[in-house]
């Protein structure tokens, strides 16, 4: 009985890692299991009889494809794809204008590093997140940033080598 249900436990695993490679980010690895489930399958339908092989074969030909599709839309309809999935930041909590006179007034201002920049990241000058650079290095979390210039649209700061100094500062 068991020989009789191993072929078909086989493919239902390769099935499962289908589905499970369209929902887990593995970088193939789950994809490249189900392959190989899938060749076995085939192989021992062939090693029987070139008729099990081909019914094998429009097994696989059939249930493949449908499963990818019904798993995308059961992964999707129940929303399991943005509890694996980063999502976007809200428009209003970044500044996405790349008008360089609007970022070229917080030159010599004082901001803080919202984000870890390594070069890049978010920092907040004036109550408002922009996509900043490091100019050079890594600046953690929470540091004192100051602007120095803008290139290509983008705000490049570096850590405030004097903090406590009464400098211009922005309000962060």
């Amino acid at each position: 009985m068991l020989e009789l249900m191993a072929p078909f436990l086989i493919l239902v695993v390769a099935v499962i890692l289908i589905a499970a490679e369209d929902l887990l980010p593995t970088g193939g690895i789950l994809g490249v299991l189900a392959l190989g489930c899938l060749g076995w399958f085939l192989y021992l339908g062939f090693t029987d009889s070139n008729g099990l092989g081909i019914r094998y074969l429009v097994a696989e030909l059939v249930s493949v494809p449908l499963v990818y599709l019904g798993s995308n839309y059961l992964i999707e309809k129940t929303g399991l794809r943005r509890l694996v999935s980063l999502q976007p930041p809200d428009l209003d909590e970044v500044d996405h204008r790349r008008e360089g006179p609007d970022l070229d007034r917080l030159i010599g201002l004082r901001g803080r590093a919202l984000t870890t920049l390594r070069p890049s990241g978010m920092v907040a000058f004036e109550g408002r997140r922009i996509d900043g650079m490091s100019e050079s290095g890594l600046i953690p979390s929470g540091a004192e940033v100051l602007a120095i210039q803008v290139r290509s649209g983008r705000l490049i700061v570096r850590v405030d080598p004097y903090p406590d100094e009464s400098r211009e500062t922005s309000q962060v």
